[in-house]
């Protein structure tokens, strides 16, 4: 029994340290929705079997029954504590508060240039590595705001590409990589994090 809640809890620690090296980069974990379910799957399963072990913890007792209520208490929180750092993005605003002055002295010392009406992506960039992240296109919007796309990928559905990025100073109306699902998320001091769709 104590070696089944060592084994689930080494799971949810490799599972959910994993989770929040993915949450880093914007959009990595939408582009991975299919694997996590999988893996939430095989998780609540693990879980379900931890749960009916309860049962037998409560017939144990002294240090055995000690041991495993500190384990089950460590799974719970370690979820908990998950939910909580990908609920308010803390491990992005970490990464991307150490990653700031690259992108920052990027941005002021060679500014990229606006993009043509209809704002589409020219040609592919060669990427460019700022602190933690790498991003393969740069443009300029003319209803404002710099744009650097770290991540994209298929809505799934269609042809429509769903971008992520970061956003300096950015506008309410939309991004050069579409217009569809824009939103906009605070980093602080005119920095945003933003996804957008070009599903026009």
């Amino acid at each position: 029994m104590n070696r089944s809640l060592t084994l689930l809890l080494i799971f949810a620690l490799i599972f959910c340290a994993g989770v929040l090296a993915l949450s880093i980069y914007p959009g990595m974990l939408q582009g991975f929705t299919v694997i996590l379910l999988c893996l939430l799957l095989l998780l609540g399963f693990g879980l379900a079997i931890a749960i009916y072990f309860v049962r037998i913890v409560w017939q144990q007792r002294g240090r055995s029954r000690q041991r495993m209520l500190l384990r089950l208490g460590a799974i719970a929180f370690i979820f908990v504590g998950t939910y909580g750092l990908l609920k308010f993005y803390v491990p992005r605003r970490l990464a991307f508060a150490l990653s700031r002055p690259a992108f920052e002295q990027w941005l002021f010392s060679d500014p990229p240039l606006l993009a043509a009406p209809p704002f589409a992506p020219g040609e592919p960039q060669p990427p460019i590595q700022l602190g933690a992240y790498v991003f393969d296109q740069a443009i300029a919007d003319p209803r404002g705001g710099v744009y650097l796309r770290v991540n994209y990928h298929g809505d799934g559905l269609g042809p429509d590409i769903l971008s992520y990025g970061f956003a300096y100073q950015p506008n309410l109306e939309g991004s050069p990589f579409g217009n569809a699902s824009y939103q906009i998320y605070a980093l602080g001091d005119g920095w945003y994090w933003f996804q957008a769709s070009d599903d026009w």
